[in-house]
């Protein structure tokens, strides 16, 4: 209760004693001179479900005559240009929907009158997930509600905030958040309400078969065992992923562009191919040539390998295109030139030294290292004895003179 003559709320104890008959109290210490202007707000009043003009009785203490005057009560309408838009349609995704309308020239709500805005969403939806909502006024640029709860069924119930308001004609914009999409597909209608549009309107949207997302490429495609590579995965239905994973390892930095690309950083593997998926609420992406990632070892620091006969068997870092110089001694002054250079031979017998071993320098070509991951190219230069030698240098994968497939490189001779 207002006194507009003096500016000020003068009483708020207003309760309803029978009936439509509501009486309001004076503050304690409080008082409204007579001549003074005054205003009564009632909220939370349901009007007659019938159109027409309606009488409003007023007394008080002092005026104990009653006054009437009139109001008229319209027909009861619906918002208008309703639209749905969740921002996954695929069948049991979860979503947020979100529903846009305009109110109409009597909708207005008000958050101290109790208004609501009432959403129900298609049969068969899931609310398990659903984790609220809010409401904007577009037309203010203003959140004028978030207390959006489930009612019943798929039936959501939002309210205005206190003091804020929406005026009729301006655009609304509600949104759903954790809504999980009925597991049928098709065409499927929403209605909603308002306490002042308190006719329902209806707008369809459809939902979509729930399709596997593909993996296309990645790209870089190779990494080192460490991790941490910045990766492009492409292909699409990565809407709502939750989870990449290479060999069964997740992935970090996960991030979803948009339905055809997602960005991620690898995790710590182990050398060789991997198959990389992405997982969305429709399951994991099948495993395809398309989607694999190799994984190269990281040389920290050069190594050296001793082996026998006598060389230096230096790998660079990374073993990815590494340049190996194998120096040794082998050969006779009777020999030919060096002919036999050996690499990733499962079986290798080396000889042992021979005396009379003369130095001489020659170079063996570019090869490549099949034992290496990511098909590594392999450089070997050769320096042997100084006379032909048709023993020649053997460069086995493995150490010492018993090769094994999977350790380093190592230098020995063949057997005279």
């Amino acid at each position: 209760m207002f006194d507009t003559t003096a500016d000020q709320t003068v009483g708020s104890n207003c309760s309803v004693v029978s009936g439509t008959t509501v009486t309001c109290q004076i503050y304690n210490g409080y008082s409204v001179p007579a001549g003074d202007a005054v205003t009564v707000s009632i909220a939370g009043v349901t009007n007659p479900t019938t159109a027409g003009s309606t009488t409003t009785r007023v007394v008080t203490s002092s005026d104990t005559k009653s006054v009437t005057a009139s109001a008229s009560v319209t027909s009861a309408q619906s918002v208008k240009s309703l639209s749905v838009t969740p921002s996954s349609s695929v069948a049991g995704a979860i979503t947020t929907w979100t529903i846009g309308f305009t109110t109409s020239s009597s909708g207005d709500l008000e958050g101290t009158a109790g208004s609501t805005i009432t959403v129900t969403l298609p049969a068969g939806t899931s609310m398990g997930s659903f984790t609220g909502g809010d409401v904007a006024d577009s037309t203010t640029d203003q959140t004028v509600g978030s207390r959006c709860t489930v009612t019943g069924g798929t039936t959501v119930s939002c309210a205005i905030y206190d003091g804020a308001s929406i005026r009729a004609g301006d655009v609304v914009s509600v949104s759903l958040n954790g809504v999980t999409n009925l597991t049928t597909t098709g065409p499927v209608t929403v209605s909603v309400s308002t306490s002042s549009d308190t006719k329902s309107a209806t707008a369809s949207t459809t939902i979509t078969p729930a399709v596997l997302p593909i993996v296309s490429e990645v790209d870089p495609s190779t990494g080192f065992t460490t991790g941490g590579t910045p990766v492009t995965i492409t292909g699409s239905g990565f809407t709502g992923a939750t989870e990449v994973d290479f060999n069964g390892k997740a992935a970090g930095n996960v991030m979803v562009v948009n339905d055809d690309s997602i960005t991620a950083t690898s995790p710590v593997g182990v050398a060789g191919v991997v198959d990389v998926t992405v997982t969305t609420p429709v399951g994991p992406s099948t495993v395809t040539p398309a989607d694999q990632f190799t994984y190269t070892v990281f040389q920290t620091t050069p190594q050296t390998v001793p082996c026998s006969p006598g060389c230096t068997n230096t790998e660079s870092s990374p073993l990815d295109a590494t340049s190996i110089t194998v120096t040794g001694d082998s050969g006779t002054s009777s020999s030919g030139p060096s002919t036999s250079l050996t690499v990733n031979t499962d079986e290798l017998s080396c000889g042992a030294s021979k005396a009379n071993d003369y130095d001489y320098p020659t170079v063996v070509s570019t090869l490549s290292a099949t034992g290496f991951v990511h098909n590594a190219a392999l450089t070997v230069n050769e320096v042997v004895g100084n006379e032909p030698s048709t023993a020649g240098v053997q460069v086995c994968y493995g150490t010492g003179q018993n090769p094994t497939q999977g350790a380093f490189l190592s230098h020995c001779k063949h057997s005279m």
